[in-house]
């Protein structure tokens, strides 16, 4: 009964039916990928911190400057963020994830800002293995759990990704990730503090 209530009150507040979500954006994608979480050695070398990913890809983080580079060709792959102030924004590594499409890996790195102006969002970079280039670099919002959320639609790998009050959806397509806004979307807080989504919102 006040489950029905409580869906009925947020119909008429939005104007339209809305799915709220628990903390995951995989609910409204059909078919799911994975994420395989990726373990790290770190080591500091006078203030520069290096992160070894599966002997294959180095980063490297300091106050001047972040970039990674491929074991392969060693060249640098620069992911720097500078404020308005033209300063270095100190990026921190949380997490390496990995996932495989169509014989090519793909690390997604997760990076924590240390509060210089631009609060405590997450930075997001996905790099090709097998093509050992960057494709994709966005702030994502921080908060209850949702960031990243990938899935397969119409044999293309696609993104979702959260930044303030809006979804934005990204395709692979000719080895680029590409925005598409059409398929992007606007997002609602509720009551309990839930992100909802239109009903028909869905991939």
């Amino acid at each position: 009964m006040y489950k029905i209530l409580f869906l009925l009150v947020t119909s008429l507040c939005f104007g339209q039916s809305y799915n709220c979500f628990n903390g995951s954006l995989d609910e409204i994608i059909s078919e799911k990928i994975e994420l395989k979480l990726v373990k790290y050695k770190q080591q500091n070398y006078n203030g520069i911190r290096c992160y070894n990913i599966d002997n294959k890809v180095k980063i490297y983080l300091s106050n001047q400057s972040s970039f990674l580079t491929a074991s392969k060709k060693g060249e640098k792959n620069l992911f720097s963020q500078i404020t308005k102030e033209k300063k270095n924004i100190s990026l921190n590594l949380e997490d390496v994830f990995c996932l495989k499409f169509n014989k090519d890996s793909f690390y997604i790195f997760e990076f924590k800002t240390f509060n210089q102006g631009v609060n405590s969002n997450t930075y997001n970079i996905i790099y090709s293995n097998r093509k050992e280039k960057i494709l994709f670099k966005k702030w994502n919002s921080s908060g209850n759990g949702i960031s990243n959320a990938f899935g397969v639609r119409k044999s293309n790998l696609f993104l979702l990704n959260q930044i303030r009050d809006s979804i934005n959806y990204y395709e692979l397509r000719d080895e680029k990730i590409i925005y598409k806004a059409n398929n992007s979307t606007n997002i609602k807080i509720d009551t309990l503090g839930k992100i909802c989504v239109r009903q028909d919102y869905k991939f």
